[in-house]
């Protein structure tokens, strides 16, 4: 069974640590995206299309 899938980026220490977080429906996934503390997050379907993406506005400050 497919899965979708949230991606999740954090530049800790100049570091980025990449996260892959996996849900059985878009809904679930939304949800955990929508409320996960991350510089980047992307939610993608199960064909591995990308859905939607968000972006911190301090991601650019940590890592520079």
């Amino acid at each position: 069974m497919s899965k979708h899938k949230v991606k999740t980026h954090n530049w800790n220490n100049g570091i980025l640590e990449t996260l892959d977080h996996f849900f059985d429906d878009l809904r679930s996934a939304n949800l955990f995206a929508n409320n996960i503390e991350a510089h980047t997050v992307k939610v993608y379907d199960p064909d591995g299309n990308l859905l939607t993406s968000k972006s911190s506005a301090s991601a650019s400050a940590t890592y520079a």
